[in-house]
C-alpha cells in the first residue's frame, strides 16, 4: 500500500512512499489439473501427462500432485504423490491387456483440490503363456482328420485370441505344411474347438501341433498328436512294363511289370488287372485280374497265348488295393512276329498295253502273316518257265515281247523274314497287240512365202505284224528352239501346207504314221528336213528408243536393235520419222539410217518447238511398225526478231503510251516473259530502259521532259535473253504551261500615266510562247488588273521584249508581275517589281518604240480568235450557276473571271473532262450567298475529282492480271507493289496517287489452271490504315468480288472496324463510301461478316468478309490445319459460287509485312482445283518454282509445310475428288523442328506420317462443316441437356432440370456411358427400381462444402455393372456463388486432375448438372477449361483466353452465361486461381 501527498493549489506531488504490504491467506486449489493425457507403454506401463491449474485457480503454492489409479471395474485405487515441479509420470508393473481408470489432484499446504475427470486406458496385449490343451484326432479317413482341443483361458491369452498355427508333418514321406485356424474356418462344439484337416496322403502317418497367437505374437507349441490314415486306391499305374515275344513270337507274348511308385500306392497291392486289345479291330481279346503272389512290392509277370502272327496289340495294366482299382497305365503297342503266308496272291490279271508290253497286276494274300515278296513266273509253250520279276510290288510290266503273240503268267508269294514260300496263284493268259504302221517315205519341204512351208510324202509299206496307218503326224520346230509343234491329218492326204510360221526362220520338219488300233499308236519319225522361210517386214520397232536434248535445238536419238525373232529378215536400214506443228500446220520429215547405226543427231531444229519422234526398222520386204511416239520440246532461245507494229501515242506533256505487237510466232523462240523498252530524249545522249511484263502489249513512259522529242525501241525477252531492238520511232510530248517566269523583268516610268516594262523569255518555256500576261495593282489596293500580250515583241531569246502600260495614275506606286503563256495556258508569275509614275506637271514623252496601231489591232484579233472557245465554255458555266442560284441577281465580270480562275487553276476541267452540269446541286442551294455558293461548288468539285480520278486509275492501272496459264497477283497503289521482283517498303499504308505500271511476276509459268473468260484472279494487298481506307473501299467497290478474304489479326484497322461496327450497330463513313456490318458469325478461329458498301449515289454492294484472326501465329497445331482448311474451302467455294466476272478478282488482305501468307491461300486453292481434272499433280514442282522465282514474296518452310498439310487434310476430309498421282519429296523443305514429313505415292498407297487431326471445333463450326447436326439431347429424360465441345477431347454433357432429378440424371449417365457426375446443387437419392437392380453410393472423401463418392449401378435386365465417380458441391450463397471460393477452386481442380490423370482421357465422359442454373454450369466449365493439370509436364498450354472460352460455350448454349454478375464472378475466380 502506498500514499501520495500533493499541493491542492499548485498540484505539486511528493515522491511516492510505500508504507506497508500484505498478502491474502492461501487455500486449497479450486480446480483440478488440466489437459490430462494418457499413453500406453507396452503391456504393463502407462505414461501420464498433465498441466497445473491456472494461476487464478491454484489459491497458493502448489506443493505436490497426486495420481489415483486402479483397474476400471474395481473399487480399489492406488495413489502416488509427486512433487509439484513434475508434470508427467510412468506407471509400471501393471496387468497386461487391462483397462485402468486414472484421476489427478494437486495440493497446497491447505489441502487437496478437486480431482480431474476419470480417464481410462487399456494396456497393450501380450503373447499367450500356454499352448492349446487336450488335442485329439477323430473321424480319420484316407484323406481327412478332425482335430478337437480346448481354447486357453482369457488370462493365459493376455489378449484377444486371433487364431492358431497348425503344423502338419507326414512322417512317412517327411513332408510338412502349415495352416492357419481362425474363428471363421473352425467351430466350437461341446466346449471344444473343431477343425477339419483335408488333402492328406492316404495310408500315411501324420503328426499335428498347435500354437495360439494374439496381435502381439504367438505362444508355445502344443504336444504333438499322431494319426494313421486309411488305405485308398492307387493314384498311379504300374511301372517298368515290358513285353517280349516267345516261341518265335507267332502267337505268344510274355509281360512283366513293377508296382506303382511308393507315393502312388496308397495302401497294400492285392491284384493287377491286364487288358489286351487288337489295335486294328479294337476288339478286346484278353481281360483278366491276377492276384498278387508273394511280396506285394515285388515285380509281377504274365504269359499270354493264342495270339495271331504279325498282329498289332495294345496292352494296359492297373494296380488295386483292398479299396479298389487304381489308375490304368498308358497303352503299350506291341506286334507279334512274322510267319509263312497262309493263302496265295489273289486276282492275278494280265493286259496287253502295246505290241511289246504286257502289264500283270495282282493283290496280296488274304493272310500274309508278315512282310510278303512276290515272284512273277512266265510259262513258255515248250513247258519251261522263267522268273521275270522278284520284289514287293503288286504289278509289273513285262517288256520286249513279240508283237501279236500269246503269253501265260503266274505269281508266288513268300515271307521275307522267315524265307518261307506260300502257295502259287492261278495263271493269266493274254496276246500282245500288233505293231504300228511303218515309216512314210520321200518327205519333201518347200518354202513359198514368209509364213508357210509346203510338205509332201509317200505312204509306208504294209506288213502282217503291223496295223495300217489311220493318220499322219507332221512335227516341226525352229532349229534354235526345243519346242516341237505337231499337226495331225487324215491318212488319205500325202501333202500339207504349214502356216503361221516366223519369217526368215530355219525350221526342222519330220513326219510319222499313226495307227489308232495299236499302242503305241505312233511309230518312228522319218528323217528331218531343214528349210528357211522367206523374209518379211520387221514385226516390232527398235527397242529402248530415247531422245535427249543435247542443246537448245539439237536432239540425239538412240536405240537398240530388234530381238532376233522380230527382225523377220536382214535389217537393211532404220527409218527416223519426226513431226511438229508449225503455226497449226503439221510438218513431217523422214530420214533413213544404215543398219549399223544406233545413234543419230537431229540438228538445227526450231527453238521452243515440240517434236514427235518415231523409229522403225526396214528389211528387203519393207518397213516394220514405228515405235511409240516420244514428245520432246527444244529449249527456248532469244527471239530472232523484235516486236512489230510499234506505235507511240502522246498521253500528256510528261508521258507517252507505247504499244506494240509481239514478234512473229516463228521468231519468238520461246515464251515472251517481258519486253525491254528503250527510250532517249533528243536533247541528251543517255538512254533509259524499262522492263514490261510479257503479258502486256503497251506501257506508259512517265516523268518525261515537256515538249521534247523521244526516240523509242523495243526488244522481246525470253528466259534465254532478249532479241535485238526494233526499228526506232519518235514522238514528242505535248506542250505545257511554262515552268518558270520570264527573266530580267524590269521597268521604268515614261510619264505620269504610263510605264515601260521589259523582259526576256522564261528559261523553261515548255513549248512555244504565244504571249505574256501582265498583272499590276496600286500599292494601296488589292484590285488586280491584267493585260494580255498576245505575241512576243522579240523573237531572239537574248533580245528583251518591251511593253508600255498606260492609263495609270500619276505619282502612284504600282506593283507589276508577268507570266509567259503557251497554248496550254499561263505559267507562274515573276516576282513583283515596283514602278512609280511621274508627277503630272512633268509629262514624259511616250516611248518612240511603241507598236503601230495596225499591228496591235491584228494581234488583238488573233487573241480573240484563240480565246473564243474558252470564253464560250466559261459563259455556259456562268449561266449554269446563275440558273441554279436565284439569290444571285447579278454576277459581275470580275466575279465571273474570279470563279473561272478558281476552276481552271484546279485543273479539273481540262484534265478530267469534268463539267459543272454533272455536279449534284440541290434546290436549297439556290438561296446561298455568292461566297457560300462558291464554297459549295468547290467542295463538290474536289470530291468529284477524287472519285473520278480514283475510278479512272483503278480501272486502268490498279488491277491487272497475268493472262497466261497462271493466276496473276498484282497489288497497285499500295505500300507494297509487286513489279519486276521489287518490293516497295514504305510506311503509312497509303494508296499512291501516282502508281507505277507493273504486274505480278510470272511464277515461272506454273500451270495451275487455264484462264478463260470465267476465270478468277487475285488482288493481294496489305491492310490500309484509317487515313486511306476510303480510297481502298472505293477501289474495292469498283473492282472487288462479293467475297473478301482477310488474313489479319484482331488489332488490325479493318478487323477493328468490322468488330466495332457489328457491336455498335453503327455505319462508318469513308469519303464517299458508307460501310455497314449487318451480321457476324463466329467459328472460334474465324468470322463471317455480312457487309454492305453504299456510295453517295445510293449504289450498294453486299459482300461477305471471311476473317481469319491468327493466320500468322507460330507453333501451328494439327487442329489449326483443319480450321484453316475449312476457312479456305468455305471462302473459295463462296467466291466461285457467285461467279464473278473476269475483271472482278478475289481480294486477299494481309497484315503489314505478311503478303506471303496470301500465297498459302492462292497455292492451296489452285492445287485443289487442279486435282479435280489432271492426271498428275507434282506439288514438288509447284513448291520448287515458287521457291526459285524472282519475286519479292515467297513461301517459307513453315508455309510450305502448311500447304502440304492443307492438301492432305482436304483429301482426308474428301473436300476434293482425289484422282491424281502426287509426288511430294518434301523433307528438304520442312523445318527440322516440325515432327511431320509427308509422302504421297498414289491413290491406292498414299503414306502419311503426321497425327490424325482432332475435331476441336465449336458447335457452330462443326455444323457449318457438316460434322455435327445438333448438340441438344432429346427430352426423354425431362432435362435440358446439351453436348458441349470444349478445347480438350473430354466428352461432356451439361444439363439443368426442375425439382429432384436424380432419377433422370442416373438414366442419362447410364445411357450415355458417362464416367463422372458433377452436381452443383442439392439432389435427391431416388433411383429407378425398374431400371436398376442395385444402387449404392459410398463416400470416398468428405471435405468442407463438397463430397466425393462412388455410385455403383447394376442394370436389372442385362446385369451389366457400372461405377460412376460423383462430385457433389451444394454450398452456395444467395448470389449463386460458392461459399468458399478457394474451396470451390480446389473442388474443380480435383475433378480436372482425376479426369485427365486418373485414367486414359478417351475413357472419360463427364456430366455436369445444376438445377435450373446455367450460370453455375458456365462458371464451372470456364474455370475447368482454363485449369492446368497438376504435376503434368506433357499437357499442352491453354490456347484460348477466358473471353474466347466463354464465347465458345455461349455459342453452343446461349443460356449458359446470361448474368453480368456471374461473368464477373467467373473472372474473379480466374484471378484467384492464377494468383493475379
Amino acid at each position: 500500500i502506498s500514499v501520495i501527498v500533493y499541493n491542492v493549489k499548485y498540484q505539486f506531488t511528493n515522491p511516492t512512499q510505500v508504507i506497508t504490504s500484505i498478502r491474502t491467506p492461501s487455500a486449497a486449489p479450486s480446480a483440478p489439473p488440466s489437459n490430462v493425457r494418457l499413453s500406453a507403454l507396452g503391456v504393463d506401463s502407462i505414461m501420464i501427462y498433465w498441466d497445473l491449474p491456472r494461476q487464478a485457480d491454484r489459491n497458493g503454492l502448489i506443493i505436490s500432485s497426486t495420481i489415483h489409479y486402479g483397474i476400471s471395474h474395481s473399487q480399489n485405487r492406488t495413489s502416488i504423490s509427486i512433487s509439484a515441479n513434475q508434470q508427467s509420470y510412468k506407471l509400471s508393473l501393471l496387468q497386461t491387456f487391462t483397462l485402468y481408470a486414472v484421476t489427478l489432484t494437486v495440493e497446497t499446504i491447505n489441502g487437496s483440490g478437486p480431482a480431474s475427470p476419470v480417464q481410462q486406458i487399456l494396456t497393450e496385449q501380450g503373447t499367450p503363456t500356454v499352448s492349446p490343451d487336450h488335442i485329439r484326432a477323430v473321424d480319420v479317413t484316407n484323406t481327412t482328420v478332425i482335430l478337437l482341443w480346448k481354447d486357453p483361458d482369457v488370462g493365459e491369452l493376455r489378449g484377444i485370441l486371433q487364431g492358431y498355427y497348425l503344423r502338419i508333418l507326414d512322417q512317412d514321406f517327411n513332408t510338412s505344411r502349415q495352416e492357419t485356424v481362425t474363428k471363421m474356418n473352425s467351430i466350437i462344439h461341446d466346449g471344444e474347438r473343431q477343425y477339419t484337416v483335408q488333402n492328406l496322403k492316404p495310408y500315411s502317418m501324420v503328426e499335428f501341433t498347435l500354437q495360439a497367437y494374439t496381435s502381439a505374437g504367438s505362444g508355445p507349441i502344443s504336444r504333438p498328436v499322431v494319426a494313421k490314415l486309411l488305405q485308398g486306391i492307387p493314384t498311379g499305374p504300374p511301372t517298368n512294363i515290358t513285353i517280349r515275344n516267345i516261341d518265335n513270337g507267332a502267337n505268344s507274348i510274355f509281360i512283366r511289370w513293377q508296382p506303382p511308385h511308393l507315393s502312388d500306392r496308397n495302401g497294400v497291392m492285392t491284384q493287377y488287372c491286364v487288358v489286351i486289345t487288337n489295335k486294328i479291330t479294337q476288339i478286346t481279346i484278353y481281360h483278366s485280374c491276377i492276384p498278387v503272389k508273394g511280396n506285394p512290392t515285388a515285380a509281377q509277370n504274365l504269359l499270354v497265348t493264342s495270339l495271331k502272327p504279325w498282329t498289332d496289340y495294345l496292352v494296359t495294366i492297373c494296380a488295386a488295393t483292398a479299396v479298389g482299382n487304381g489308375k490304368w497305365s498308358p497303352l503299350i503297342y506291341h506286334r507279334t512276329q512274322q510267319w509263312v503266308p497262309s493263302s496265295p496272291p489273289r486276282n492275278v490279271t494280265a493286259t496287253a498295253i502295246s505290241s511289246s508290253e504286257i502289264r500283270v497286276v495282282w493283290q496280296p494274300p488274304e493272310r500274309p502273316n508278315g512282310i510278303v515278296a512276290y515272284r512273277l513266273i512266265s510259262y513258255l509253250n515248250n513247258g519251261h518257265s522263267k522268273e521275270v520279276y522278284n520284289g514287293y510290288k503288286t504289278k509289273f510290266t513285262v517288256q520286249y515281247l513279240t508283237p501279236n503273240r500269246m503269253y501265260t503268267f503266274g505269281v508266288i508269294g513268300y515271307n521275307v523274314g522267315q524265307n518261307l514260300t506260300g502257295p502259287s496263284s492261278l495263271n493269266a493268259t493274254v496276246m500282245t497287240l500288233k505293231a504300228p504302221a511303218g515309216l512314210p517315205t520321200n518327205l519333201s519341204v518347200i518354202s513359198e512365202s514368209p509364213n508357210t512351208l509346203t510338205t509332201s510324202w509317200m505312204p509306208p509299206q504294209p506288213h502282217q505284224d503291223q496295223a495300217p496307218a489311220d493318220q499322219y503326224e507332221i512335227s516341226y520346230r525352229i532349229v534354235t528352239s526345243f519346242n516341237w509343234f505337231s499337226i495331225k491329218i487324215n491318212s488319205n492326204q500325202t501333202h500339207f501346207v504349214i502356216s503361221r510360221l516366223h519369217p526368215y526362220t530355219n525350221y526342222q520338219v519330220r513326219i510319222r504314221a499313226i495307227s489308232t488300233t495299236t499302242y503305241p499308236s505312233t511309230g518312228h519319225f522319218s528323217a528331218s528336213k531343214f528349210v528357211i522361210t522367206q523374209q518379211s517386214v520387221p514385226s516390232s520397232a527398235p527397242r529402248n528408243v530415247s531422245v535427249t536434248l543435247v542443246n537448245s535445238n539439237n536432239l540425239l536419238i538412240s536405240w537398240k536393235e530388234l530381238l532376233p525373232q522380230d527382225e523377220n529378215g536382214v535389217i537393211t536400214n532404220y527409218i527416223i520419222r519426226y513431226s511438229y506443228d508449225r503455226f497449226k500446220a503439221p510438218q513431217r520429215h523422214q530420214i533413213q539410217v544404215n543398219q549399223y547405226e544406233r545413234k543419230f543427231s537431229l540438228n538445227n531444229l526450231n527453238y521452243f518447238t515440240e517434236y514427235v519422234i518415231q523409229l522403225a526398222a526396214k528389211t528387203s520386204a519393207g518397213i516394220g511398225p514405228f515405235s511409240k511416239s516420244i514428245r520432246i520440246q527444244t529449249d527456248q532461245n532469244v527471239p530472232d526478231a523484235p516486236p512489230e507494229n510499234i506505235i507511240a501515242v502522246v498521253k500528256s506533256s510528261t508521258s507517252l503510251t507505247v504499244s506494240w505487237s509481239p514478234p512473229p510466232l516463228d521468231k519468238q523462240n520461246g515464251i515472251i516473259i517481258s519486253y525491254k523498252v528503250r527510250y532517249q530524249s533528243s536533247v541528251t545522249d543517255l538512254s533509259k530502259e524499262i522492263i514490261v511484263d510479257g503479258a502486256l502489249r503497251s506501257c506508259d513512259l512517265d516523268n518525261l521532259e515537256i515538249n521534247t522529242r523521244y526516240i523509242m525501241q523495243i526488244a522481246a525477252v525470253t528466259i534465254n535473253g532478249s532479241s535485238h531492238f526494233s526499228y526506232t520511232i519518235t514522238a514528242k510530248t505535248d506542250e505545257d504551261v511554262p515552268g518558270s517566269p520570264p527573266t530580267n523583268f524590269s521597268g521604268f516610268a515614261i510619264d505620269d500615266q504610263s510605264v515601260n516594262i521589259s523582259w526576256l523569255p522564261p528559261q523553261i518555256p515548255n513549248g512555244q510562247i504565244i504571249g505574256y500576261k501582265v498583272q499590276y495593282n496600286e500599292e494601296s489596293k488589292d484590285i488586280m488588273t491584267y493585260i494580255n500580250i498576245s505575241t512576243p515583241l522579240a523573237n531572239d531569246n537574248d533580245v528583251p521584249s518591251h511593253f508600255i502600260v498606260d492609263g495609270l495614275k500619276s505619282a502612284t506606286d504600282y506593283h507589276f508581275a508577268i507570266s509567259a503563256v503557251t497554248i496550254i495556258g499561263e505559267g507562274i508569275y515573276s516576282s513583283p517589281i515596283q514602278i512609280r509614275t511621274n508627277d503630272a506637271q512633268k509629262p514624259i514623252t511616250p516611248v518612240s518604240k511603241s507598236l503601230p496601231p495596225m499591228i496591235v489591232v491584228i494581234i488583238m484579233m488573233m487573241i480573240l480568235l484563240l480565246l473564243t472557245p474558252l470564253i464560250l465554255n466559261l459563259s455556259c458555266t456562268a449561266n449554269y450557276l446563275f440558273k441554279y442560284s436565284k439569290g444571285i441577281k447579278k454576277i459581275s465580270d470580275l466575279q465571273q473571271e474570279k470563279l473561272m480562275d478558281k476552276l481552271e487553276n484546279q485543273n479539273y476541267l481540262p484534265e478530267m473532262g469534268l463539267y459543272l452540269d454533272t455536279l449534284m446541286l440541290k434546290a436549297e442551294d439556290a438561296v446561298l450567298s455568292i461566297e457560300e455558293f462558291f464554297q459549295k461548288m468547290k467542295a463538290i468539285i474536289v470530291r468529284k475529282k477524287k472519285q473520278s480520278a480514283l475510278s479512272k486509275n483503278a480501272s486502268i492501272h490498279d488491277i491487272k492480271y497475268y493472262t497466261g496459264r497462271c493466276r496473276g497477283i498484282l497489288v497497285k497503289g499500295h505500300n507494297r507493289i509487286i513489279t519486276d521482283g521489287v518490293e516497295c517498303k514504305e510506311n503509312g499504308n497509303k494508296f499512291h496517287e501516282e502508281v507505277t505500271d507493273g504486274v505480278a511476276k510470272d511464277i515461272n509459268n506454273i500451270k495451275l489452271n487455264d484462264m478463260n473468260d470465267e476465270s478468277d484472279c487475285y488482288v493481294v494487298t496489305e491492310c490500309p490504315n484509317v487515313k486511306y481506307a476510303g480510297q481502298f473501299w472505293q477501289c474495292y467497290m469498283n473492282h472487288g468480288s462479293s467475297v473478301l478474304v482477310l488474313l489479319a489479326d484482331d488489332n488490325n484497322d479493318i478487323t477493328e472496324l468490322l468488330r466495332d461496327g457489328w457491336l455498335s450497330k453503327k455505319s462508318e463513313k469513308f469519303d464517299s463510301i458508307e460501310l455497314t456490318v449487318n451480321d457476324c458469325k463466329s467459328y472460334l478461329k474465324y468470322y463471317l461478316y455480312q457487309v454492305t458498301l453504299r456510295t453517295d449515289d445510293h449504289v450498294e454492294k453486299n459482300i461477305t468478309v471471311y476473317h481469319y484472326g491468327d493466320w500468322q501465329h507460330q507453333g501451328i497445331r494439327s487442329s489449326d490445319i483443319m480450321f484453316r482448311l475449312h476457312f479456305i474451302h468455305l471462302s473459295w467455294k463462296d467466291h466461285v459460287r457467285r461467279k464473278p466476272a473476269r475483271d472482278t478478282p478475289l481480294y486477299i488482305i494481309t497484315d503489314p509485312g505478311c503478303l506471303s501468307d496470301s500465297l498459302v491461300y492462292f497455292v492451296t486453292t489452285s492445287i485443289m482445283e487442279e486435282m479435280q481434272t489432271h492426271a498428275c499433280i507434282n506439288i514438288h514442282k509447284y513448291m520448287e518454282r515458287i521457291r526459285h522465282q524472282n519475286i519479292s514474296i515467297t513461301l517459307n518452310k513453315a508455309q510450305i509445310w502448311m500447304v502440304y498439310s492443307l492438301i492432305l487434310e482436304a483429301i482426308e476430309e474428301e473436300l476434293v475428288q482425289y484422282s491424281a498421282k502426287m509426288v511430294t519429296p518434301v523433307s528438304e523443305y520442312l523445318p527440322k523442328d516440325l515432327s511431320c514429313s509427308v509422302a504421297i505415292e498414289d491413290s491406292n498407297g498414299r503414306e502419311k506420317e503426321f497425327h490424325r487431326l482432332q475435331s476441336i471445333v465449336c458447335i457452330e463450326g462443326l455444323q457449318a462443316a457438316g460434322v455435327l447436326q445438333s448438340n441438344q439431347i432429346d427430352s426423354d429424360y425431362n432435362l435440358d441437356a446439351y453436348h458441349i465441345e470444349g478445347p480438350t477431347n473430354t466428352q461432356l454433357i451439361a444439363a439443368t432440370g426442375v425439382g429432384h432429378q436424380f432419377d433422370n440424371l442416373l438414366n442419362l449417365v447410364w445411357d450415355h456411358d458417362l464416367s463422372v457426375l458433377v452436381t452443383l446443387c442439392d439432389i435427391g437419392t431416388s433411383h429407378s427400381k425398374e431400371k436398376f437392380k442395385t444402387f449404392s453410393e459410398v463416400i470416398i472423401q468428405e471435405v468442407a462444402n463438397f463430397t466425393i463418392s462412388e455410385i455403383f449401378l447394376v442394370d436389372r435386365k442385362t446385369n451389366r455393372e457400372k461405377k460412376v465417380r460423383h462430385y457433389h458441391y451444394s454450398q452456395w450463397n444467395q448470389h449463386e456463388e460458392a461459399v468458399n471460393d478457394r474451396n470451390y477452386i480446389c473442388y474443380i481442380q480435383d475433378i480436372k486432375n482425376y479426369v485427365t490423370m486418373g485414367n486414359e482421357i478417351d475413357d472419360f465422359k463427364i456430366m455436369v448438372f445444376s438445377r435450373n442454373s446455367w450460370d453455375r454450369i458456365g462458371v464451372f466449365l470456364g474455370i475447368y477449361y482454363q485449369m492446368k493439370v497438376e504435376k503434368s509436364e506433357n499437357e499442352l498450354p491453354t490456347q484460348l483466353n477466358r473471353y474466347q472460352i466463354m464465347r465458345r460455350l455461349k455459342s453452343q448454349n446461349a443460356k449458359m452465361m446470361t448474368s453480368l454478375k456471374q461473368y464477373q464472378y467467373y473472372c474473379e475466380l480466374l484471378k484467384l486461381y492464377s494468383g493475379e
